[in-house]
């Protein structure tokens, strides 16, 4: 009876083996691509005509954390209360806030590292100069969250930024935290991602530095800012973090990894993924490449599923009386 468990297990062992062969045939960038494209919903701009329709997709089951003062042991307090200070003042607009959030994370990051791992830490690493876009807006979203502002998560195809909704204005705004700049239309008037994308890329723009003051920064020869990447946006269904923070933590005491750890939660819908918004061309490519992957995982779960149903007929035969 021990060898057709044994047989069975190795068998499936081995399917399992392989898949994760596969997946490890790609690069790190090129698995976290892969991730982000499972979990989005895929539009493309002949679907979505206005921003107001954005919105309303991207707000379907947005996720965030019920309690913007539990952000505060995250922070460095004394600078968390000035901005909440200022927030609360008469007649201070929502971009000065968004802009002095910005000023308040210290000098340029060196990208060296990237993806901190504890949110806890990512506050304070960024104001040491560590840490790359992801924990850049990471950080400027929990100071942006407990000071009031309304807020969400926008990544270009290898570049993860913010907007933030000005309340005076109506509208949203795009930041991008790590560089410290915000573009304008040639008017003066603030853009956000989804007007600078159905924009004419050789439109002149302003760009608006906000500081630290002293540092030199190149928009037209940052490749963050190329129109090849605008082809595909992604906005995040979920500021969520302190959520997301204990689940990490219970997860990563049974051992898993931080990419382990990621795929359970969105798979569990913990964190309910991205909205995608990629020119026609693009998106019919990419729900076409989803929907290949997602066949490919349904044939390999059919064959785990058979090998195990016959795997346990096998075993009760053995185990009836011989005649």
């Amino acid at each position: 009876m021990k060898k057709p468990i044994l047989r069975c297990l190795t068998m499936i062992l081995a399917i399992n083996l392989a898949l994760v062969l596969c997946l490890f045939n790609f690069s790190a960038n090129n698995r976290i691509y892969a991730r982000n494209l499972l979990f989005s919903k895929i539009y493309a701009d002949s679907e979505i005509t206005k921003e107001s329709e954005l919105d309303e997709h991207i707000f379907q089951g947005f996720k965030q954390d019920e309690v913007p003062d539990n952000y505060l042991p995250f922070l460095n307090i004394e600078k968390a209360k000035r901005l909440k200070s200022m927030a609360s003042r008469a007649g201070f607009a929502d971009v000065e806030l968004a802009e002095e959030i910005g000023r308040s994370l210290g000098d340029l990051t060196d990208s060296k590292v990237c993806g901190i791992e504890s949110l806890g830490r990512v506050v304070f690493d960024v104001e040491r100069g560590l840490g790359c876009c992801s924990d850049i807006s990471k950080a400027w979203i929990f100071y942006a969250v407990y000071a009031g502002l309304k807020v969400r998560e926008v990544s270009l195809f290898n570049h993860t930024t913010v907007e933030f909704f000005d309340r005076q204005l109506g509208q949203w705004i795009w930041l991008d935290p790590m560089n410290r700049v915000k573009f304008n239309s040639s008017a003066g008037a603030p853009l956000s991602q989804y007007k600078i994308r159905q924009g004419n890329f050789f439109e002149p723009r302003i760009v608006k530095k906000i500081g630290p003051e002293g540092k030199i920064f190149h928009t037209h020869t940052y490749i963050g800012y190329q129109p090849t990447q605008y082809s595909a946006v992604m906005w995040s269904k979920s500021i969520n973090f302190l959520e997301l923070e204990k689940w990490h933590a219970r997860l990563s005491m049974l051992g898993m990894s931080k990419s382990a750890r990621q795929f359970i939660l969105l798979s569990t819908g913990i964190h309910p993924g991205w909205l995608m918004l990629a020119t026609d061309p693009i998106a019919s490519y990419l729900k076409a490449l989803k929907f290949g992957i997602l066949v490919f995982a349904l044939f390999l779960g059919t064959v785990q599923i058979i090998v195990l149903v016959h795997c346990i007929r096998t075993i009760r035969l053995k185990a009836l009386p011989q005649r």
